[in-house]
C-alpha cells in the first residue's frame, strides 16, 4: 500500500548530533519527488542556514506539508464557531 502521507515521505530531518539538555540540535531538511530523489534541503548544521538545490520544487514540497498539516486545524478552528 502506497503511503501518500507527505511528512511521512517528502520531508526527512536528520541530525548529526545527539539532542540531549545543552546541546545544539542541527537538522538538515531534506525535499524529495514521488520518485525519491532529492529536490533540495535546508541545512544548519554549520550554525547558518543554507539551501541548496531546486527552489521552486522544494519550496511547493514544503506548503503541500504546512497545508497537510494546518488544514485539519483550520477545519476544526471553523467547526468551533
Amino acid at each position: 500500500m502506497e503511503n501518500n502521507n507527505l511528512a511521512d515521505q517528502d520531508i526527512k530531518i536528520d541530525s548529526n548530533s545527539d539532542v540531549e539538555f545543552g546541546l545544539e540540535y542541527n537538522p538538515v531538511m531534506s525535499f524529495h519527488d514521488p520518485e525519491g530523489n532529492e529536490v533540495g534541503n535546508i541545512d544548519i548544521r554549520s550554525n547558518e542556514l543554507t539551501f541548496s538545490g531546486n527552489m521552486d520544487e522544494s519550496a511547493k514540497k514544503f506548503f503541500e506539508l504546512l497545508k497537510e498539516i494546518f488544514d485539519p486545524w483550520i477545519k476544526d478552528q471553523l467547526e468551533k464557531k
